[in-house]
């Protein structure tokens, strides 16, 4: 897979978070991050105590320490099968399968798009029409879930009654899905501007997916959040 040159990090959610892990569980986990960033399996690590150790210039005693904190204090999903070890970010594991289904389903809309303004004439067998029929549908079908999700969140974050079949609604998330936005990127603008913007009478009008989803979604997305419990 193409390698990111890097992931987002924010040090506040860190302070909080690990605070009630060692020195050393936390270097552990710091370098962890990284090789899990950079690994096939993008968020997730398999390999042995020693290999672990050799991986992260420590003694084995010192990694199963690590290891068994992190997964006591619930940091990351460790599971131990024979002598392999699964360790798993959370966020960084289920971030990477949205990238991915979200990159499918650009590539989907793009090429229904291209077929669209070609205005060709249909020449595939009609076994092969059915097919693309059947994948254009699935591509409305997991757009439509996504924006479900993405409103029943919004309204319950926000105490509101958004509908996921305003047209405008829709064309908004649309427009952000395209762009190769994940599902867990429009949950971060909900939680941020909903604990900035509800206890201001002025601003609580403004959570609605018009302004959330507009075009200055990028610039909220990188707002630094309020309250935001990380999963690291």
């Amino acid at each position: 897979m193409g390698k990111a040159p890097a992931f987002q990090f924010y040090p506040g959610d860190w302070i909080q978070d690990t605070r009630i892990l060692t020195p050393l569980t936390r270097g552990v986990w710091v370098d962890m991050l990284c090789f899990m960033w950079r690994s096939e399996d993008r968020g997730r690590l398999e390999m042995t105590y020693q290999q672990y150790a050799r991986l992260l210039s420590c003694e084995q005693v010192e990694i199963k320490s690590a290891i068994t904190e992190l997964s006591v204090t619930k940091i990351a999903d460790v599971t131990v099968c024979n002598d392999l070890v699964t360790i798993i970010n959370r966020r960084m594991y289920r971030e990477e399968r949205e990238r991915k289904l979200t990159r499918s389903r650009v590539a989907k809309y793009r090429e229904t798009a291209e077929k669209r303004k070609s205005n060709a004439p249909v020449t595939h067998p009609s076994s092969s029409s059915s097919s693309n029929k059947e994948d254009i549908l699935s591509s409305i079908k997991e757009t439509m879930s996504s924006i479900k999700e993405i409103i029943s969140f919004l309204n319950e974050k926000s105490g509101k009654n958004f509908s996921c079949k305003t047209k405008a609604t829709i064309a908004h998330i649309k427009a952000r899905l395209a762009e190769g936005r994940t599902i867990e990127e429009f949950k971060k603008v909900i939680t941020i501007k909903c604990e900035k913007w509800m206890p201001d009478p002025k601003m609580n009008d403004y959570i609605r997916p018009e302004t959330l989803f507009g075009t200055k979604f990028e610039s909220y997305l990188n707002e630094y959040p309020a309250q935001e419990r990380s999963e690291w």
